[in-house]
């Protein structure tokens, strides 16, 4: 992986400061813009990395070896395209099957890591107080707001703390509820299979998972 510095003249766009994330429960896709500026970020389920920064241009990023990549802002995220001639030279900032293209859906505020850490924190706090119906919220909002965005074992902890709450708050079939889209990792018949990047995790969050659907039976 080659890394990059090119300075060329701005033109203004029509955002800054703004985060984006690939919606992707496996692949980490992620893109800043700010005054101009991109960063442009993958962690792959398989491990391998994309690093890719510069000054976009009318809407376009040239590095001047190759690689140029089209955005197309609109109010809910951005398109970003390679062009197929220059795809080539585009991966060289990438490991082996890895990509940064694709389409970007604009983070909200409440998806950012620093708000997941405190809704964390917040959930800590009311679950640890046995302040259930709050813990609850907590994570139905995190849920509500930010599934999409989230990397599969810790969209997997979301819903086991939820799960728990709901049994400690006297309702086992809205635990279960929570735990149903894990169902098939649960029973072992999910057609997926962890990386070493998250296989730990993973495996972590699957334990609990058995363990509380159990105990929500």
């Amino acid at each position: 992986m080659k890394i990059m510095s090119v300075v060329v003249l701005l033109l203004a766009l029509p955002v800054a400061a703004q985060e984006y994330r690939v919606a992707d429960h496996y692949n980490v896709q992620s893109l800043s813009v700010n005054n101009g500026h991109f960063h442009a970020n993958t962690v792959s389920s398989r491990g391998n990395l994309c690093d890719v920064e510069g000054k976009i241009v009318n809407n376009v990023f040239r590095d001047g070896e190759g690689c140029v990549v089209r955005f197309k802002f609109d109010a809910k995220g951005v398109k970003v395209g390679i062009d197929d001639s220059a795809r080539e030279a585009c991966q060289n900032y990438c490991g082996a099957g890895t990509y940064f293209d694709g389409d970007y859906v604009k983070l909200p505020a409440a998806c950012a890591d620093k708000a997941q850490q405190q809704a964390d924190k917040s959930f800590q706090a009311a679950y640890g107080g046995k302040q259930y119906s709050r813990a609850i919220q907590i994570r139905q909002q995190q849920l509500a707001q930010c599934e999409a965005f989230m990397y599969y074992p810790e969209l997997m902890r979301v819903r086991n703390d939820l799960a728990v709450a709901y049994k400690n708050n006297g309702d086992k079939a809205a635990c279960r509820q929570a735990l149903q889209p894990l169902l098939a990792d649960i029973n072992g018949t999910a057609d997926f299979e962890p990386s070493y990047v998250m296989k730990d995790d993973y495996e972590r969050e699957l334990k609990h998972a058995r363990f509380n659907w159990g105990a929500c039976r």
